[in-house]
Order: structure tokens, then sequence, then C-alpha cells
């Protein structure tokens, strides 16, 4: 059987984005007052929604609030996002061998489509 189209998820198949996710989920939690969260607590949210990552983290369930939060968090990941995502040793070669066997690539993530692309534009 030969496949034609392959599907992958991002964080923590294709690319390793965790330093990115903590450090932008850390800097509005801190100003916030949530300051006992910990990088493990964070990662252990990494593939949810932000609001519900957020609503994990915090015990906040008021919409409002949790869309403020995501609207701070898609701030700080146009600063730390990018630079703080290492795609694994073997993605590149992967998706350019199939590319090249013309099979269709599809990426299934929570993360933002362009912030995927802009990170895959870099290689």
């Amino acid at each position: 059987m030969s496949y034609t189209t392959y599907l992958f998820d991002f964080d923590y198949t294709l690319a390793d984005s965790s330093r990115g996710i903590v450090t932008c989920f850390r800097n509005v939690l801190n100003q916030h007052g949530y300051t006992d969260v910990t990088d493990e607590d964070i990662k252990r949210t990494i593939g949810k929604t932000l609001e519900e990552s957020f609503s994990i983290l915090t015990g906040v369930t008021d919409e409002d609030q949790l869309a403020s939060f995501k609207s701070e968090y898609r701030k700080e990941a146009d600063t730390h996002m990018t630079i703080n995502t290492v795609l694994f040793l073997e993605t590149k070669s992967v998706l350019l061998a199939l590319k090249d066997a013309g099979a269709f690539i599809g990426i299934i993530s929570t993360k933002y489509r362009y912030r995927i692309k802009e990170m895959l534009d870099q290689h």
C-alpha cells in the first residue's frame, strides 16, 4: 500500500516549541500574579487551545478573561515563539523526501498557520 497524503502534528512531532511556549505563558501569567505555575505545568498543556490551557493553569473560567490572556499570549508569541522553536533533526529531510515523492503533506496544530509557515519558511 502506498500513501499519498501524510498528516503531522506540529508540537513534539515535527518541532519542539516548548521553550517559546513556556516563555510566552510565563510572561502572561507573571503579569497577572500567577507565579506559582511551573514550567512542567505549562508543558502539560501543550496541544490544548490557549483558552483551555490558561483555564487549567489559573482556574479562570470567565471567557472574557481567557480571551484577554490569549490576546496577550499572541503578542508575546510574536516576539518569542519562532526564535525559540527548533525542528527535530529528521523533520526537514523527511518532509523534503515526501514532497519530492509527490506526497501531500498537512500539519495539524492548535498553533496559528502563519506561525508554522514562518518556521518552515526558514528551512
